[in-house]
């Protein structure tokens, strides 16, 4: 178990992006959306209806474009991913109000058609998120069915349409929060849900490998957790760095709490110590680049309220005090210098802000690096790496090692069809070997 004691500051004061957002921002995600080398970042609005996409102009900025949609009532899921499989990202979102999850194709340069829908009538339509549920080339869509109650996941059939839905799980009402990753280790992605109304976070094991099927199993010990009387949010991280995910739990009346299973398959309950009230969000990545893993925490209570984060070895730190309700963050490598920088919504305020990461400079970049022969993208991603290779006509093979020096993935790159699943790996830093090019480089999984 780690032992959290006090550190220099990481990060910078707050930037601006937007202080005039759509009525009430909820959710955000970010991903390059135009095709060039930066990352941009998304959000959804409740009140306002909007999906707003702000251009990364590469120099610390950005720049709110065209709006993807201002007449989405209720957006409370949000996700980027490539639907179509066509190598740009799109936009998939759900509407609480209208029960409906949809998505936008992106042209690529970053503009975006109308809605396309992937299902109706799922009352109270709330978190999404993206991910190879049947581990095929195409990225699956799972949602929150907050009036019935149910967690369901729609397959991809790889040109924009979708399978009617299938149930992941259903022991508790009204699901709050979800999140998707290999949580046992046999290489197809197992669902974390918390159930806001009874008050329960739940795991759901893909049996894919097991038995060929794509269905889920609850964990054979019930409830990870129970009695959380405002849950608002779980995920899955390696808080203890032992190369195993345990899972994150943020409860707004009480705590958060991580979870990690035992050799006998019970669950160990960790909490984080803290003197602020109301954590809303959490998100467990490798922020100082020191090969362990540490925690930046959301609060939303009244008023305004404080962003932090714990190194594994120290003590919660402030980043910043002046937003108000903080219940969603994305990370990401906003400038391109190799770090992980952080994005927030206040939804109190209707305001955007960054956090720069100040471990590297961006001078010190490690990221989007091209060689003469091929490039590697995205970078950060968070599904697949695609390879272009110039002047190769054969196989190539690649490694994947975390920031200990442990093998995670060797595969076989087909010269066909150039990319690689990263779906399963835990956020983090990693390093790429490119065997056949003798090159090894950095990148992130988000």
């Amino acid at each position: 178990m780690p032992t959290f004691f006090c550190q220099a500051q990481l990060f910078s004061s707050k930037k601006s992006i937007n202080n005039s957002t759509g009525n009430l921002p909820s959710v955000i995600d970010s991903g390059n959306l135009d095709n060039d080398s930066n990352i941009d970042i998304v959000i959804g609005t409740t009140y306002g209806g909007t999906i707003e996409w702000y251009k990364n102009n590469g120099n610390g900025t950005f720049s709110l474009q065209t709006l993807v949609t201002s007449t989405l009532t209720g957006v409370l899921g949000l996700a980027i991913a490539d639907l179509d499989n066509d190598l740009d990202n799109d936009i998939v979102a759900s509407s609480y109000f209208s029960g409906q999850v949809v998505w936008y194709e992106n042209d690529g340069s970053g503009n975006f058609g109308s809605a396309q829908l992937i299902a109706s009538g799922i009352g109270e339509a709330g978190t999404v998120k993206v991910g190879k549920i049947d581990n095929n080339n195409t990225i699956d869509v799972v949602v929150a069915a907050g009036a019935s109650g149910e967690v369901r996941w729609f397959s991809n059939n790889g040109n924009g349409t979708f399978t009617s839905s299938y149930v992941v799980g259903n022991n508790g009402l009204t699901p709050r929060s979800i999140d998707l990753a290999d949580f046992n280790g046999d290489g197809d992605l197992d669902v974390v849900v918390g159930f806001r109304d009874t008050q329960n976070v739940e795991l759901y094991e893909n049996q894919l490998a097991n038995s060929g099927s794509t269905t889920f199993l609850r964990d054979a010990n019930g409830s990870i957790s129970s009695s959380n009387s405002d849950l608002n949010e779980v995920s899955f991280g390696d808080v203890d760095n032992d190369n195993n995910l345990d899972i994150i739990k943020v409860n707004k009346n009480g705590m958060t709490s991580w979870y990690k299973k035992e050799s006998n398959g019970t669950f160990s309950e960790h909490n984080l110590s803290t003197t602020y009230s109301k954590p809303a969000t959490a998100m467990v990545a490798d922020y100082d680049d020191d090969s362990t893993n540490d925690i930046i925490v959301g609060y939303a209570n009244s008023g305004t309220d404080p962003l932090t984060w714990r190194d594994n070895s120290g003590p919660e730190s402030l980043i910043d005090n002046t937003q108000d309700d903080i219940n969603q963050i994305t990370i990401n490598d906003f400038d391109g210098d190799g770090d992980l920088d952080v994005a927030s919504i206040s939804q109190g305020q209707n305001d955007l802000n960054w956090f720069e990461n100040l471990t590297y400079s961006p001078s010190l970049s490690v990221v989007n690096k091209n060689i003469t022969s091929f490039k590697v993208y995205p970078n950060p991603a968070k599904n697949e790496i695609n390879f272009q290779v110039n002047n190769f006509s054969n196989n190539f093979n690649v490694d994947i090692f975390n920031v200990t020096g442990k093998k995670i993935i060797e595969a076989t790159i087909s010269i066909g069809n150039p990319k690689l699943d990263i779906s399963s790996l835990s956020k983090g830093v990693y390093l790429l070997n490119i065997k056949d090019f003798s090159t090894t480089l950095k990148f992130v999984k988000l």
